[in-house]
């Protein structure tokens, strides 16, 4: 028996993940541009920075609290490129599943910091307290699966992209562009290409949420539909 699938609520999924694939960069836009402390800076100076610079500290962890929309994002973009590259695809969505998923991580490093720098801490006490924490090796070990993950993880979901011509090929370039240069920005400590690494990001899942909000999905079903029909039982 063949499900029939309410118009409303495909258009209310879709739209879902279209929030998600702007929501999710755009979160990280913000963390990455409101982070009070240098990219490069140790973990004491963190902790002093954030303490004295609480209202970019509240931005941080405002932000942070939305970062988890990156995981829709990168699997709402995986399956644009399914049908046509799903071997490619698959790879690109477990690892970027992997790698978002792991940045939960660094919002509680953000929040740790945050609460580490109030003053109710002895002199240096909340420093230790932090950088003893972030040596752990579940943490450590969290923070690197983020950064391999959600590194190579877009770059393969670009890659699949492209290869599925989903999108625009310019817009998943975009795409498989956008962390490899915002961890180059990163380690340079230059936080206007840094911003600018996240653009891209944003621009290339901006183009597969209009995708959605298109009706991409609904589409493709119907034709199936009509293929399957069209074919003697």
């Amino acid at each position: 028996m063949q499900q029939v699938r309410s118009p409303r609520v495909d258009r209310i999924a879709r739209l879902i993940v279209a929030g998600c694939l702007v929501g999710g960069p755009l979160a990280g836009m913000v963390v990455r541009g409101s982070l009070p402390s240098p990219a490069t800076a140790s973990i004491a100076r963190s902790v002093a920075d954030y303490a004295s610079n609480p209202g970019a500290t509240r931005a941080v962890l405002i932000a942070d609290a939305f970062l988890f929309l990156l995981v829709p994002a990168a699997l709402g973009a995986t399956v644009l490129a399914w049908r046509r590259a799903p071997v490619l695809a698959l790879l690109a969505g477990v690892v970027s599943l992997i790698g978002w998923s792991a940045i939960v991580m660094l919002a509680a490093q953000d929040a740790l910091f945050a609460v580490a720098g109030r003053q109710v801490y002895a002199a240096g006490q909340g420093a230790a307290i932090a950088t003893t924490w972030s040596n752990e090796p579940l943490v450590a070990g969290t923070i690197g699966a983020f950064i391999a993950g959600h590194l190579l993880g877009t770059v393969l979901l670009g890659a699949a992209l492209w290869r599925a011509r989903a999108i625009p090929r310019w817009a998943a370039l975009c795409i498989a562009l956008s962390m490899p240069l915002h961890l180059a920005a990163f380690l340079a400590d230059f936080k206007l290409g840094d911003m600018g690494a996240w653009v891209l990001l944003l621009v290339g899942f901006a183009v597969c949420a209009r995708v959605y909000v298109a009706g991409w999905d609904v589409q493709v079903a119907s034709a199936e539909r009509r293929v399957s029909s069209a074919v003697p039982a």
